[in-house]
C-alpha cells in the first residue's frame, strides 16, 4: 500500500512505512545447510526518529537476527512480529506497550531474557511458544488475560510469577515446561485450563489460590515430582486426567466444596489415603485406580455416582462408608478389585470414621484367617466371609483369634490405634485386622492419636569458610533432557 511512496524506506534489509516497521526485503537462505544472510541486526529508527510500531510478521523467520535496537520505543506490535527469530537472545520492551500479541516471540529459541512492561494487559496465544532458553518470567499485575500456549515448551523455565489480576490459566499455558519447579496460582484465577501445567516433569510445589473453581482436563498430568496438593474450598470440579500419572503424589487435601472428580483424575499416583468430602456427588471411572494405598478410603453415602473401576488395582485399600450398602448409581464395578468394604460407619463432621456398629452386613470382600489361639499346635486357615463366623462343630473345643485383610481407617494428622468398646476410651479391644472378632451388635469406637509435627531444621547459615569454596554454575537446556516433544499450537 505504501510502496513507491514517500513513506516507504529501506535500511539494512528492513522496510519501513512512516514510523512503522512493515517487513524485510532480505531473507536467509533457508534451504541451505548453513542458512546465512537475511537481517542480522535492526535499528528501529527512521530519519533519526524512533519507530512506534511493528506490523504483523515483520521479522518473520529472520533466523540470524541477533540484536534489535529501539524496541523500547515500540508501543504497538503486530502478531508474529519476531516469529522464529532463532538467534534473538534478549529484548527490552516499551513501558507503554499494552499488548504482546499472538506468536510475537514464538520459536525464538535463543531468547533467555525478557522483561514484560508494567502496563501490559494481555499476552497472546503462543506468544513465547518454544522459547527454549527462557529461564524466568515475571508477569506484571497489569496482565488480565493470557492466550493458549503462551509459554508452551519453554523447557528451561524454572521460575514464573503470575499476575494477581489473571482470571484464567489458559489451555497449554505452561505445558512441557520441563524445568519449572514451583508455581503459585493467585487468588484471582478461577479456572486452570487443559494441560496448562501438563508434563512439567520437575514441578514439585503447586500453591492453588483461594479463587480456583475448576481444574481442567489433564491440567497437571505427568508431573512426576509433585508430592502434595491442597484444593482450596473454592474448587468444585477436578476434571478428567487432572493429576493423571503424578507418580509421587502421596497426599491430597480435597477441601469442602469439590462436587465432581473426573475419569482418571488421580490415576496412578502414590496416595496413602483418600478421604472423600461429603460435597462430592460424582467420582469418575478409574479416578483413583492404581494407587499404592497404605491407608484407607473414606467414602460418604452422599456420593451419588461412582464410575466403573474407580479404585481398580488399589491393592492395600479398605473402604469405609456410612452407607448401609452400595448406592443405586454406584457402578457394579466401582470396586472391581474387590477391596474390603466396611459399611454402616459413623462419620464425623470432619469426615473421618468415628465408630461402627457391627452387624451381619458390615463387612464385604473380607478374607478371614482363623489362627488357633490355644488347644492346637497348628494354625489353620479358612477363606470364610467375615459375616459367617460360626465354628465347625467338630472344632468347637478350639478357641480362634480371627484376623483379616482389613486396614484401619485414616484421618489427616492422626494415626489409628485400634477399636475401643466404650466411647472416649483409649483401651484397644480390637486392632485393625481383628475387628472381625467383634460380636454382632457391638459398637466400636475409633481410637486416634495425634501426630506431632516435626520441627524443621534451622536454615543453613554460611560460615567464613564457605567464602573459600569454588562453585561452578551452569545452565541446563532442553537439548540435554531426553523428554519427547510434541508440538501443539
Amino acid at each position: 500500500a505504501f510502496k513507491d511512496t514517500a513513506l516507504w524506506k529501506t535500511a539494512e534489509g528492513v522496510v519501513y512505512a512512516g514510523k512503522w516497521v512493515v517487513g524485510c526485503n532480505e531473507f536467509p537462505a533457508l534451504n541451505s545447510p548453513l542458512p546465512l544472510g537475511g537481517v542480522t541486526s535492526a535499528d528501529l529508527t527512521v530519519d533519526d526518529e524512533p519507530c512506534v510500531g511493528i506490523s504483523d510478521y515483520a521479522f518473520f523467520y529472520q533466523i540470524n537476527l541477533k540484536t534489535v535496537n529501539g524496541l523500547e520505543n515500540i508501543m504497538y506490535m503486530g502478531k508474529g512480529a519476531f516469529y522464529n527469530c532463532m538467534s534473538l537472545a534478549s529484548v527490552s520492551l516499551c513501558e507503554d506497550l499494552m499488548e504482546i500479541p499472538d506468536y510475537a516471540f514464538a520459536r525464538c529459541s535463543s531468547l533467555f531474557k525478557v522483561t514484560l512492561p508494567g502496563r501490559v494487559k494481555s499476552i497472546g496465544k503462543s506468544a513465547f511458544y518454544l522459547c527454549k532458553k527462557l529461564s524466568g518470567v515475571e508477569i506484571p499485575n497489569s496482565v488480565e488475560t493470557m492466550g493458549a500456549n503462551a509459554f508452551n515448551s519453554c523447557y528451561n523455565l524454572t521460575d514464573v510469577k503470575l499476575s494477581n489480576k489473571l482470571a484464567d490459566i489458559p489451555d497449554f499455558a505452561f505445558f512441557d515446561c520441563a524445568m519449572l519447579q514451583s508455581v503459585e496460582i493467585p487468588d484471582s484465577v478461577k479456572s486452570i485450563g487443559e494441560k496448562s501445567f501438563g508434563r512439567c516433569m520437575t514441578l514439585e510445589n503447586v500453591d492453588l489460590g483461594e479463587g480456583v473453581q475448576t481444574i481442567g482436563y489433564a491440567a497437571f498430568y505427568k508431573n512426576i515430582l509433585l508430592g502434595k496438593i491442597t484444593l482450596p474450598d473454592s474448587v468444585v470440579s477436578v476434571d478428567n486426567h487432572a493429576f493423571y500419572n503424578c507418580w509421587a503424589l502421596s497426599e491430597v487435601n480435597f477441601g469442602n466444596s469439590v462436587q465432581f472428580i473426573g475419569d482418571y483424575a488421580f490415576y496412578w499416583t502414590s496416595m496413602q489415603a483418600v478421604n472423600i468430602p461429603s460435597s462430592v456427588k460424582s467420582i469418575g471411572r478409574y479416578s483413583f485406580a492404581k494407587n499404592s494405598f497404605a491407608g484407607s478410603v473414606t467414602l460418604p453415602s452422599t456420593t451419588e455416582k461412582i464410575g466403573a473401576n474407580a479404585f481398580y488395582a488399589d491393592e492395600n485399600a479398605t473402604v469405609y462408608t456410612d452407607a448401609d450398602s452400595d448406592n443405586a448409581l454406584w457402578n457394579a464395578l466401582w470396586n472391581s478389585s474387590s477391596r474390603p468394604v466396611v459399611y454402616g460407619c459413623e462419620l464425623s463432621e470432619e469426615g473421618y470414621v468415628s465408630s461402627v456398629t457391627v452387624t451381619e452386613n458390615t463387612f464385604k470382600n473380607v478374607y478371614v484367617i482363623k489362627v488357633a489361639d490355644k488347644g492346637d499346635d497348628e494354625n489353620t486357615e479358612s477363606g470364610k466371609s467375615a459375616s459367617n463366623k460360626e465354628q465347625d462343630s467338630d472344632k468347637s473345643d478350639i478357641l480362634y483369634n480371627q484376623i483379616s485383610n482389613i486396614k484401619g481407617p485414616s484421618r489427616a494428622g492422626y494415626v489409628f490405634i485400634g477399636w475401643a468398646v466404650e466411647k472416649d476410651s483409649k483401651v484397644v479391644a480390637y486392632d485393625e485386622t481383628g475387628i472381625v472378632n467383634a460380636p454382632s451388635g457391638t459398637t466400636l469406637y475409633a481410637i486416634w492419636e495425634k501426630v506431632e509435627e516435626e520441627t524443621p531444621d534451622p536454615p543453613y547459615e554460611p560460615s567464613a569458610a564457605d567464602d573459600n569454596e569454588t562453585v561452578e554454575y551452569g545452565v541446563n537446556y532442553h537439548e540435554e533432557i531426553p523428554f519427547p516433544f510434541y508440538e501443539i499450537i
